[in-house]
């Protein structure tokens, strides 16, 4: 799926469905070895991908997560970046992709689910779902964030990411511009056990450059402890040297250097940044 974030030639662009599959694994860490997680997948030998497919090993494991409740053997999963809107047409689109893997894949409909996930609230679908001139349906907010939609072939569920529990579903409402730092840091706290068995830098990289002051403060903050948890995080994804490479942030440059046993006068004189600012940060982080 293409995506549309860059404003303009200079702005970078995010891989937010790189950053939602890892996203996704993360949330059902628990489960990584009942559950097969494929990106991408291709219909057929035409340019028809789903963008994510979760088929569940052994068919009968219950999944107990709240966005993955309604799993069966396999699982279709579309989803919008925080800049996209998820309109009747991607679900209709995307219910078609359901008819047709089952078809291709010989598969019992039964046994298949549908997920749309979006960040934007779906207004205008959720209207049209719940519109009793030509619709069948309806719509149920099973969880917060979590809508059912009865009626459908598949078991069919929409899911608002930024309205899930951040205390449950940390990574999935971190996937966000303007994240709200409690989120951020549930999501930091369970790095170190979540990587070992998923690759986390696609999700990192894009949350990091969506919301680039508040991570910003994040790296000063961590940068200007002792020993701090975070600072080999930032370090991997190059997110530190871009704060210093597009000046975001001259306070993080001279902390770094601090850190680094760097005499003041030095990063005052290769930074150009007077000596007082220096040493009034100094002071500030090591009293």
């Amino acid at each position: 799926m293409e995506e549309s974030n860059a404003n303009s030639a200079n702005e970078i662009r995010l891989d937010w469905h790189s950053a939602f599959f890892a996203a996704l694994q993360a949330e059902l860490i628990d489960y990584l070895d009942v559950l097969e997680f494929h990106q991408e997948y291709p219909l057929n030998e035409q340019p028809l991908r789903i963008d994510a497919m979760v088929i569940k090993t052994p068919p009968g494991m219950v999944i107990k997560k709240n966005i993955a409740e309604v799993f069966r053997g396999h699982n279709i999963i579309e989803y919008k970046n925080p800049k996209e809107s998820l309109s009747v047409s991607n679900y209709i689109k995307t219910i078609g992709y359901a008819c047709l893997y089952q078809a291709v894949e010989s598969v019992d409909y039964k046994d298949i689910t549908v997920t749309l996930v979006c960040t934007k609230h779906p207004e205008s679908l959720l209207s049209d779902l719940c519109n009793d001139t030509y619709c069948r349906f309806r719509v149920l907010e099973k969880h917060p964030g979590i809508f059912e939609v009865e009626g459908e072939r598949f078991p069919v569920q929409i899911i608002e990411s930024k309205l899930l529990p951040h205390e449950e579903n940390a990574w999935l409402s971190s996937l966000k511009e303007n994240t709200d730092r409690a989120t951020l840091e549930r999501a930091l706290e369970m790095d170190s056990s979540v990587k070992e068995k998923v690759n986390l830098s696609a999700f990192w990289y894009v949350v990091a450059n969506a919301n680039v002051d508040m991570i910003s403060e994040v790296v000063k903050m961590s940068y200007a402890q002792v020993e701090s948890k975070w600072e080999k995080l930032f370090d991997e994804i190059g997110f530190t040297q871009k704060c210093m490479d597009k000046g975001m942030d001259i306070t993080l440059a001279v902390v770094k250097g601090l850190k680094n046993n760097i005499p003041p006068a030095q990063i005052s004189e290769d930074m150009g940044v007077p000596i007082e600012r220096v040493e009034r940060i100094k002071q500030e982080i090591y009293g």
